[in-house]
């Protein structure tokens, strides 16, 4: 699972891009990314997307380090939300 957001310059444009990182993954793989975060919003320096974060990584956490898959095929296919600006997976 890759994670990035809108207001990451650096790290973000690299995964995300036609032959980036993201692309040249083997499946499965997943990439979502969120509306407005930036390269600190991973950290303790911005708090402000915690509980979105969260929201993906707990599910893919679980689904692939307990083998409970349900409820991130749930989440993925559940649409994208408003703060995420790009939702892609490929399993």
């Amino acid at each position: 699972m890759y994670q990035g957001g809108t207001g990451d310059s650096v790290v973000t444009p690299t995964v995300k891009k036609s032959g980036g990182a993201y692309d040249q993954s083997a499946k499965p793989k997943y990439y979502i990314e969120f509306d407005g975060a930036g390269r600190f919003a991973w950290t303790n320096r911005n708090r402000t997307y915690v509980a979105s974060i969260n929201k993906y990584s707990v599910p893919f956490y679980d689904a692939y380090l307990k083998g409970r898959k349900d409820d991130l095929t749930k989440l993925l296919n559940a649409g994208r939300p408003k703060d995420v600006s790009d939702l892609r997976f490929a399993e």
